[in-house]
């Protein structure tokens, strides 16, 4: 699956990912590095956002805890 990078928030910048079962239902999912500004870099930790079609935020996943699991 293709990555975008998009603007978002005043000039922050993240990759964008529609849904894999489509944008419309179940949103779209933002990643960012772990400060939520830039897109991560490889090998990098980073966040996940995870939003709904209009822009409604559904959850956030800080890929840092996942040591932790």
């Amino acid at each position: 699956m293709k990555l975008e990078t998009i603007s978002f928030c005043g000039g922050f910048n993240g990759l964008y990912m529609p849904h894999p079962l489509g944008r419309e239902k179940y949103g779209y999912f933002l990643i960012t590095d772990s400060m939520g500004e830039q897109p991560p870099i490889v090998g990098q930790k980073c966040a996940i956002g995870w939003y709904t079609d209009d822009a409604q935020f559904l959850g956030y996943l800080d890929v840092d805890q996942w040591e932790q699991l």
